[in-house]
């Protein structure tokens, strides 16, 4: 579970060691959830305890995920399912219907943009080449990726083709890069 109280980054780190040291068949993701009539909602209430954004939430998701992806631990859920909640008694935290894709879209977005830190690319199109099954993680929920590539100045486009799941490769500028999801473990280095 990220983003209990206190939870720093270094926790996070801590816990991905664990995890990886002892080979679960399979781990869960969850962020956490505040809600109504538990301890914890009753600190939220009182103002001692405030929840990490949502960003921070869903990047160290994407961390422990990717960590597990890497050491073949097989991630069976990430996030609340919308038939495991009372929405009216959620408090506050990260609950979100589609919080896995969130977090496969980031760590997608990630592995790009560890591909393409070092090229100068502002103005450029760049075409993606990848599975029909990695689109959508491509264009992110609500198209946020397509929104930050744009943001970035590179007009994205992509095809779909003989790749891999979770591989991709970049054209753009008269080249072509590979890359994996698991190029986004370089954009959390220290």
């Amino acid at each position: 579970m990220v983003g209990l109280p206190g939870e720093t980054m270094d926790d996070i780190r801590l816990t991905v060691q664990n995890m990886t040291g002892l080979k679960p068949h399979y781990i869960r993701i969850y962020p956490l959830v505040v809600f109504e009539g538990t301890r914890l909602g009753e600190m939220y209430k009182k103002g001692r305890f405030k929840p990490i954004s949502f960003d921070a939430a869903l990047d160290r998701s994407v961390f422990i995920y990717l960590n597990a992806k890497k050491s073949e631990i097989p991630v069976v859920k990430m996030g609340l399912t919308e038939n495991e909640v009372i929405k009216e008694q959620i408090l506050a935290g990260q609950y979100h219907p589609a919080y896995g894709y969130m977090v496969k879209a980031r760590a997608f977005y990630l592995a790009m943009m560890a591909k393409l830190v070092a090229v100068p690319i502002k103005g450029s199109a760049m075409t993606v080449h990848l599975s029909a099954a990695d689109v959508a993680h491509l264009t992110g929920y609500k198209r946020t990726n397509v929104d930050r590539f744009e943001k970035e100045g590179i007009a994205l486009q992509w095809e779909e083709k003989e790749v891999p799941e979770d591989n991709f490769i970049l054209h753009y500028d008269g080249r072509s890069v590979p890359g994996n999801v698991l190029d986004a473990m370089e954009m959390f280095r220290d």
